[in-house]
């Protein structure tokens, strides 16, 4: 899989990253964070690009921010048809109820989904800090909850790329 170069990631990163979580779940001094972003595509190659941009998300929030990250849309897709309504709502009724383990929330990439904003509600019901890496997002975000739970943070700038800027192309899809 060819991934785009400013992100410097090391070869066997995907492999790795597994074994990197598992170690990471034992570890209680570490947050959980919840890693919030875009899962729904037209096509099952933008499901799949989503689910990596989530495992990318999950590989960076771990490396760089040293938190335990939970993505359930990193994998679910896999095993859940999301064009299935029970499917989908099972889903995020799933990823909804992880957020009662999550001590934070992060909001990543450019886009704001229905299955997004539920997530971001979610926690702010919670009381769980939300953390924006997007501004246009952030923006987004203030006008379904101003809460101060909500907060901008422009430190995390790989946060924000998105599928199509991770995946030089779809031929870098298997």
């Amino acid at each position: 899989m060819k991934y785009c170069g400013l992100l410097n990631l090391p070869a066997d990163w995907g492999t790795s990253f597994d074994m990197r979580m598992l170690l990471a779940q034992t570890d209680e001094k570490l947050r959980k964070a919840y890693i919030c972003s875009p899962c729904r595509a037209d096509t099952p190659e933008g499901v799949y690009a989503n689910m990596m941009t989530a495992r990318y998300y999950m590989y960076y929030a771990h490396t760089h921010m040293g938190v335990c990250p939970c993505a359930p849309h990193a994998i679910l897709p896999a095993i859940l048809n999301d064009r299935s309504l029970y499917e989908r709502n099972l889903a995020l009724r799933f990823g909804k109820e992880l957020l009662n383990f999550a001590s934070e929330m992060l909001v990543c990439g450019q886009k704001l989904t229905e299955g997004m904003q539920g997530e971001i509600l979610k926690a702010v019901e919670l009381g769980l800090p939300v953390f924006v890496y997007s501004p246009v997002l952030f923006g987004e975000i203030k006008e379904i909850t101003d809460n101060p739970l909500v907060q901008y943070d422009g430190n995390h700038v790989p946060l924000v790329f998105n599928a199509g800027e991770l995946f030089k192309s779809e031929e870098a899809l298997p």
